[in-house]
């Protein structure tokens, strides 16, 4: 089997019937559907029963006892697929019309570790909002792979990204569970261990912005809470591997800039403010980078004492922002 299609499914019965017949209209004739039942309470496995059971594709039904959330779901996913390729697919977007035949073909044309097609960014009343890709490429090497991803050619999203199996499972690369940030941290662990990567200029992707979906209505504090782990997790990545890639420390640097951004706009009390700050400053600051520099001007403030560097970057990022 070349493809497991793996989606997480809670709360989403308005939509799941939309996501899952983009796919089954398709030649799925070598390819598995692993949805899993993150305890939803909803009418959505109905729905799905409904559609696929009658559908000719194999289908794998997974059910976790309590919601452990879209990391957790998509790990389960993972460990029980069975093809050669993961098909990462959330459950309120769409596929695109033969987006399976286009990855197929990447995959037998170029045998790349990862393959990301182009995807349209979608509003909830249905207007086209954004594309990414307009053309095709292949990169062969980790470091190609990780100036592009620095530069912002790879999305950090999970779905629309078709990856082989073994290289997640050989490497353990897994969605790490109870945070927000997570498909950004997932692409950061992957872009390190692939050797190739194929971008395909077609549309294969349909992604819904909507109004209570994770992207939209996130929690303030657990959002700045989840990004200082995940900047955590990536300098630990870089330390423990004694890593020393100039466009990997942008990329961090890039990140971790959004994320003082945000503690700054959006924490008003002062006190709040000030201890995010801290907690990212020293995660910063102990980065093993080989003896780079930072990436940014505005990182000096981790030379400053606590105090003087809080107050000028805090200046740097409303400077930045008018």
């Amino acid at each position: 089997m070349k493809l497991s299609i793996i989606i997480p499914v809670f709360q989403v019965e308005d939509y799941i019937a939309r996501c899952l017949q983009s796919i089954v209209s398709q030649d799925c004739s070598d390819c598995e559907i692993i949805l899993v039942d993150d305890a939803t309470k909803d009418n959505s496995m109905a729905i799905a029963h409904e559609i696929l059971d009658n559908a000719d594709v194999h289908v794998q039904y997974l059910k976790h006892d309590k919601n452990r959330g879209l990391s957790a779901a998509r790990n389960t996913g993972i460990s029980n697929a069975n093809g050669s390729y993961l098909l990462f697919v959330d459950s309120d977007d769409v596929l695109a019309d033969g987006a399976l035949n286009t990855f197929m073909n990447s995959i037998d044309n170029t045998g790349a570790d990862c393959i990301v097609g182009n995807y349209m960014v979608v509003s909830d009343t249905g207007s086209y909002i954004s594309k990414k890709y307009s053309y095709n490429r292949l990169f062969t090497s980790t470091d190609s792979i990780i100036n592009a991803y620095s530069n912002g050619d790879i999305p950090v999203m999970a779905w629309n990204k078709c990856v082989k199996t073994d290289l997640i499972k050989g490497n353990k690369i897994l969605f790490k569970e109870g945070i927000y940030h997570e498909d950004e941290l997932w692409t950061f662990l992957l872009v390190n261990e692939v050797n190739s990567l194929a971008v395909i200029g077609i549309h294969t992707y349909s992604y819904f912005v909507r109004s209570g979906s994770i992207m939209t209505n996130t929690k303030l504090e657990q959002r700045l809470n989840s990004g200082i782990v995940v900047y955590s997790e990536m300098v630990n990545y870089v330390n423990n591997n004694s890593v020393n890639n100039s466009d990997l420390f942008r990329a961090m640097d890039v990140f971790a800039f959004w994320r003082y951004r945000d503690i700054f706009s959006l924490i008003t009390d002062a006190a709040a403010s000030s201890r995010f700050y801290l907690q990212m400053r020293n995660i910063q600051k102990g980065c093993k980078r080989g003896g780079g520099k930072y990436g940014a001007v505005a990182f000096v403030h981790l030379i400053l004492p606590a105090s003087l560097g809080y107050n000028f970057l805090k200046s740097i990022i409303k400077r930045i922002g008018k």
